[in-house]
C-alpha cells in the first residue's frame, strides 16, 4: 500500500526532473519527464510490475525541479543519479552516464579534444598541455560530440595535428587548416579562428546552420550528393542539440542562484559546477536589515563563495553589505552578484521559474 496519497494536478506539464523520497528523506528514485505531470501519474497506475510496485509502495514524498528543455533535464539527471546514488537507480549507475565535453587545450596554438569529467582522457594527457584553457559542454550524446570535432576543426581551419609539424599537411591543402606551423596563418588571426569556433560551440550556430543549409543545397544543385547528404546528417545533429542548458556549466566553485519573492526565496544549489538541489524557505523582505538577518540564518552552516540574487522586492543596493555580511559570517569571500546577461542571468530564470511552481506564484514567461 503506498502511503503517499498522488495527486497529478500538483505537478506541471512542463519538463523537470523528479526525486522520490522514502519516509526518512532519502531519495529512492531520480527520473525525467518532458511532462511531470503525465509521466509522474504513469507510476501509480494499475498492472505496474513488481519493482515499480515495490518502489510506489515506499514513496513518502515526490520533490520536483523544473527545466526549460531535454537538454537540461537529461544532463540534470545524470548529475542527480550520480549525486544521490538511488536505490532503484542502480543499474544507471553502472554505466557510463558522464556526458562527454570538448576541451580547448592550453597550448600555444590550442587545439579542440574530445574530454569527459572523471575518465582519463588520453588524447589531452598525452598533449603535453595539462592546463585547460576552456571546457565546453556537456553534450547529450557522444555521436554529437564526435561531429562537431569533426565539423569545428576543418569549418575554422583549425590544427588537429600532435606534435606540430614543421611542414604543412593534406589539412592545408584542402583548406582545413590555416597553415599555422608554416605560418600561413599569423598567430592573431589564428587566435580569432579559435574564438570563433568557441563561440559556434558555446551554442550560438544559428547563423552557422543557415550557412551550412546553403552549402548542402549548393552541392545537390552541383550534384555533390554524397556531400549534400553528410552535410544534411550534420545539421540534423546539431538543430538536435541547440537547446541552451545551465545546468552543468564550466565553474570551478560552488554556487546558489537565488531568486527572492514576496515573503519567500528559492535557491538552486550547485556544487562543483552542477544544478543538485531546489530549496524554498522563509524571507522578511519589509526591511534591509530582516531581509539581510534571514540570508545570514539561511547560510549560518555553509555558504558558497558565490550567489547570484534576483528580487523585484529587495533592491539590487543591498548586494555589497549582503556580501559583506555574509563574508564575515562565513570566515571566506563571498561575492554577490546581479547579473543582467549571460548565463548567471538564464540560471535565475530558472531560479524564478521553480520558485513560481513551489509559492504558487504565477508562472514567469
Amino acid at each position: 500500500m503506498c502511503p503517499f496519497a498522488f495527486d497529478s494536478s500538483a505537478y506541471p506539464a512542463t519538463p523537470g526532473c523528479y526525486l522520490m523520497e522514502d519516509a526518512s528523506g532519502q531519495v529512492i528514485y531520480v527520473g525525467k519527464a518532458k511532462s511531470l505531470r503525465r509521466r509522474l501519474s504513469t507510476y501509480f497506475q494499475p498492472n505496474q510490475n513488481k519493482r515499480i510496485q515495490r518502489m510506489v509502495a515506499r514513496i513518502a514524498d515526490i520533490q520536483v525541479i523544473l527545466v526549460r528543455n531535454e537538454m537540461e533535464s537529461l544532463v540534470l539527471e545524470n548529475n542527480l543519479i550520480k549525486h544521490y546514488r538511488p536505490r532503484y537507480n542502480r543499474a544507471r549507475m553502472g554505466e557510463d552516464t558522464y556526458y562527454p565535453y570538448i576541451v580547448l587545450t592550453g597550448e600555444r596554438f590550442p587545439r579542440l579534444l574530445p574530454y569527459r569529467k572523471q575518465r582519463y582522457n588520453r588524447q589531452f594527457e598525452m598533449s603535453g598541455s595539462k592546463a585547460q584553457a576552456q571546457r565546453l559542454g556537456p553534450y547529450v550524446s557522444q555521436r554529437m560530440r564526435d561531429l562537431l570535432l569533426e565539423y569545428v576543426p576543418d569549418s575554422f581551419q583549425l590544427r588537429t595535428c600532435h606534435p606540430m609539424p614543421k611542414k604543412t599537411c593534406l589539412r592545408y591543402d584542402l583548406h582545413k587548416c590555416g597553415g599555422i606551423c608554416e605560418g600561413h596563418t599569423s598567430p592573431e588571426e589564428y587566435a580569432a579562428a579559435v574564438e570563433q569556433a568557441i563561440t559556434f560551440l558555446a551554442g550560438r550556430r544559428s547563423d552557422w546552420l543557415q550557412r551550412m543549409r546553403a552549402e548542402m543545397h549548393q552541392a545537390a544543385t552541383e550534384l555533390f550528393f554524397e556531400k549534400a547528404q553528410r552535410l544534411r546528417d550534420q545539421i540534423a545533429v546539431l538543430e538536435r542539440g541547440l537547446d541552451r542548458q545551465v545546468v552543468e556549466r564550466d565553474v570551478p566553485y560552488d554556487q546558489d542562484a537565488l531568486y527572492i519573492g514576496e515573503g519567500a526565496a528559492l535557491a538552486l544549489h550547485c556544487e562543483h559546477s552542477a544544478l543538485l538541489t531546489a530549496e524554498l524557505w522563509p524571507v522578511d523582505t519589509t526591511q534591509p536589515d530582516s531581509f539581510v538577518a534571514c540570508i545570514l540564518a539561511h547560510y549560518a552552516q555553509y555558504c558558497p563563495p558565490e550567489l547570484l540574487i534576483q528580487s523585484p522586492t529587495a533592491p539590487a543596493a543591498l548586494a555589497a553589505s549582503l556580501a559583506d555580511a555574509l563574508t564575515a559570517a562565513s570566515g571566506h569571500p563571498v561575492r554577490v552578484i546581479c547579473p543582467t546577461e549571460g548565463a548567471e542571468r538564464e540560471l535565475l530564470a530558472l531560479a524564478e521559474r521553480n520558485y513560481a511552481y513551489r509559492a504558487g506564484a504565477p508562472s514567469p514567461n
